[in-house]
Parts: C-alpha cells; structure tokens; sequence
C-alpha cells in the first residue's frame, strides 16, 4: 500500500462538499505528534462517536499493520527531509512503522470500494509537511480527497472481529454510508528516546506544527 501524498497547509484538499469547521491553528512545534480525530460533520458521527480518538494501528503480519482509531494515542514523527518524508512510529527494540495509504486501484479484499490505510516497515506513503495548519491533508494531486472512519469486519489469525479503522477516499469517491468523515489533527506529543542499541534513530526526524493536546 504504498502512494505518495502531502501533509500541506492548504484547504484545497478538502472535498467541497463537506461543511465548513473551525480551522486549527498551530499553538507549538514538536518533534513527536499524535494524530486526533476531528469529524468533519457531527450528523455523520459514528455511535459511539469517534470525535477525539487518535489514529494507531494493530499488527497483522510481520512489518504490516492496520489502522485503528482508539483512546490510546500513538506518537508519530515526520522521519526523512523536505524531500522525502514518512510519518512513523517505534516498536522499540523491533522496528519502526510508517503510514501507509492506499493507492486509487488498491482496495481491501472484503470491501472492494475502499481503500485502506495502515503501516508497514517498507513502502511508507511519503508524505510533506509545510508550516501552517496541523492538519494530515489529502494526497497530492487529488483535488476533494478525504479520510473516514469506519467499523469493519477484519480477521486476526482465524478470529474474525470488528475494528474502527481509517479509509482513504478519492476525490472521485464518496465517503461511504456508514463512515464519518474525519480529519486528522496534529496535535503536540513529546518523542520518547530510542533505546540504546536501537538500529535506526531519530536523526532525521523534526519539528513540525502542532496544537496542545
């Protein structure tokens, strides 16, 4: 699941036809970050609802991940330069995870109209930040693209369960029936330090524009 995409100051990634919200502005910058779930229209929330929630993932297989959005908030970090960046997490003493978005021709094998967002130790979305709003924008190039929250049916091993992940919509696509539409907010987080030994380090991660929690 690998697409490039752009964390950008713009509202031009936002479909049109969503309603109008209070625009978050940065208060701080920090090197960790979590990302805080904010519907973008309160009569499509999920019951219960998802506002405030922050993005995570669960494992699934080795280096591979699936969203979830919960009460416990992971702490990211735009990892690489202004060229080429990922939004990641640690696994300390394994390995680090960067977001992962579908591309427009890929989609979940059970829910063949959407399109998944996860992370993975390779194959990272690479993504952009520019100062500005804290806000995780669309990807580049899709005018009206989006992010949902929905509960899905997923299967862990032989165990089939049901999860609140995160969706990518095209500008092309509709958010579906039974998803919110959603943003995702960064909001300031303190980066814990690696463990001595750790393979990788945070020597390229850096400040980005945040609001307090």
């Amino acid at each position: 699941m690998h697409f490039k995409a752009v964390l950008t100051t713009g509202l031009t990634g936002l479909t049109s036809a969503l309603p109008t919200r209070p625009l978050a502005r940065t208060t701080g910058e920090s090197k960790g970050f979590n990302l805080r779930v904010n519907v973008l229209d309160a009569t499509r929330d999920l019951s219960p609802s998802v506002q405030g929630l922050y993005l995570s993932d669960q494992r699934v297989g080795a280096g591979t991940a699936i969203s979830i959005l919960g009460t416990n908030p992971t702490t990211f970090y735009l990892n690489g330069t202004a060229y080429h960046t990922t939004v990641t997490h640690d696994i300390p003493n394994v390995y680090p995870l960067s977001i992962t978005i579908a591309g427009p021709t890929t989609y979940d094998p059970f829910y063949p109209a959407e399109h998944p967002i996860g992370a993975a130790v390779n194959g990272g979305t690479e993504l952009f930040l520019r100062p500005g709003e804290p806000i995780l924008f669309p990807l580049a190039g899709d005018d009206g693209g989006s992010y949902a929250a929905c509960r899905r049916d997923f299967v862990f091993g032989a165990t089939k369960t049901q999860i609140l992940t995160a969706r990518y919509v095209y500008g092309n696509e509709t958010v579906p029936d039974d998803c919110a539409p959603v943003e995702f907010v960064v909001e300031c987080a303190a980066l814990p330090d690696l463990p001595d030994g750790s393979s990788w380090s945070h020597d390229s991660a850096f400040e980005v524009p945040c609001v307090e929690g």
